[in-house]
C-alpha cells in the first residue's frame, strides 16, 4: 500500500513526442503533486521497471505505443510479483464495445479516451491523480 504521505509517482508510456512533452508541461507547469516518468517505448518502460530504477504506483499506456502491444507490456508486468499489481490505465482513441472488451480482457484496470487538447490531458492527470492519490488504496512495492 503506498504511504499516506508518499507522491504518487505515475509512468508513461507513450511513442509520441509531442504527448510526452503535454504531460510534461502539464506536470510541470500545474504543479501536480505527483511524480512522473515518461518513457518512450515499452522496452524502455519494462527495462527501467525491471532493473528497479524506478518505483510507479501506476502505468499509463498510450496506445498504440509501437514496439510493443499493450498485451505484451501487461503480460510482463503481471508475471513480476512485484509489478503484477501495479493498477494500468490505457489511454486510447477506440472507445468502442469492441476495444473496451479487449482492453478489459487484457486486463487493464482502466481505459481512459485520450485527450485531445492540453487542457484535456491535465484534466486527465488531475483525475488520475485525485483518484488514485486519495480514494484507492495501492499496495507497497
Amino acid at each position: 500500500m503506498k504511504s499516506p504521505n508518499e507522491l504518487l509517482t505515475i509512468a508513461l508510456c507513450c511513442s509520441d513526442e509531442e504527448r510526452i512533452s503535454e504531460f510534461i508541461y502539464a506536470v510541470q507547469s500545474n504543479k501536480l503533486a505527483s511524480n512522473f516518468h515518461a518513457y518512450r517505448s515499452g522496452r524502455e518502460l519494462l527495462h527501467s521497471i525491471n532493473l528497479q530504477l524506478d518505483h510507479h504506483h501506476i502505468i499509463v499506456l498510450d496506445d498504440p505505443i509501437g514496439d510493443l502491444t499493450i498485451e505484451e507490456i501487461v503480460a510482463e508486468l503481471k508475471q513480476n510479483k512485484k509489478t503484477r499489481s501495479i493498477p494500468v490505465l490505457v489511454l486510447s482513441e477506440d472507445v468502442s464495445e469492441n476495444a473496451l472488451s479487449h482492453y478489459y480482457s487484457v486486463p487493464v484496470n482502466a481505459v481512459v479516451r485520450k485527450p485531445l487538447r492540453f487542457s484535456s490531458v491535465y484534466q486527465l492527470l488531475m483525475s488520475v491523480e485525485s483518484f488514485w492519490s486519495h480514494r484507492a488504496v495501492l499496495p507497497f512495492f
